[in-house]
């Protein structure tokens, strides 16, 4: 997770240690990011509740990084609006 998301996003992931394990702090889009194992987080759901919509450069170059980092095109790529949408390697959208 923290490859995928510095790879494509530029997140600039950084380890910091708390609770007794490895958690993971950025910026996507200039929001604050955490990446946080489920046994901390306490996190139950089935599917993410967060989608973010997020404006890159070049949509070719970012789809190909999200098949390089082991995510998916969640839909065909829309050519003539340029948009398509991803599922990160843990099931994110």
């Amino acid at each position: 997770m923290v490859s995928f998301y510095n790879n494509i996003f530029n997140c600039n992931l950084k380890k910091v240690e708390a609770y007794g394990t490895s958690l993971y702090q950025g910026k996507l889009a200039g929001i604050n990011l955490l990446l946080c194992p489920n046994e901390i987080a306490n996190v139950k759901a089935q599917q993410n509740r967060q989608q973010f919509d997020i404006e890159v450069n070049d949509i070719e170059t970012c789809l190909k990084k999200v098949a390089d980092s082991f995510g998916q095109i969640m839909e065909p790529y829309n050519k003539e609006i340029k948009s398509a949408s991803i599922i990160d390697p843990d099931g994110n959208t």
